[in-house]
């Protein structure tokens, strides 16, 4: 993978709200892709591999826009290469994935923080946290440049494929 192309995508997965556990609104995993090698087709067959949904349910892709602060609606190869080129300086994407049944209305993701994130087992949390602490503690830099965190997660998660 070409770092340069390369985008860590944080993925909350939202199941079906009439069939989900009442407990878990949603969970989160991370994923690294290659965006000159990646279409939206694949992306979500492996997404739907991982994680599959219920019979008949549908599939919807968002992603967080920070700059307008909404969750546009992800359809298409296009739509997607413009997801990546929104985030070409942090290569961190938060993108939301929901399964509903064909006849519900999809309601449009709430805002995506780590505040309102929740993970599917507790410790994985607090690992995730320390992890980030350690890393930003190696990290500080000497100078007054910024360190950009993403890009230090986007690497280990490189090395550790």
């Amino acid at each position: 993978m070409d770092p340069k192309s390369s985008y860590l995508l944080e993925i909350r997965l939202s199941a079906n709200p009439k069939k989900r556990r009442k407990d878990f609104s949603y969970f989160t995993f991370s994923k690294v892709v290659d965006s000159d090698l990646c279409n939206f087709k694949d992306l979500v067959r492996e997404i739907v591999d991982q994680h599959p949904h219920g019979y008949q349910e549908v599939v919807h892709d968002f992603y967080y826009d920070s700059v307008q602060k909404c969750s546009p609606k992800i359809t298409t190869d296009q739509e997607l290469l413009e997801m990546f080129r929104e985030h070409v300086d942090s290569k961190l994407v938060h993108m939301t994935i929901t399964y509903t049944d064909p006849t519900d209305d999809v309601s449009v993701p709430e805002r995506y923080t780590t505040k309102n994130s929740d993970v599917l087992d507790p410790s994985l949390a607090a690992a995730s946290q320390s992890t980030e602490a350690i890393y930003s503690q190696l990290t500080k830099p000497s100078t007054s440049q910024p360190v950009n965190l993403a890009q230090i997660k986007l690497t280990k998660m490189m090395l550790s494929v």
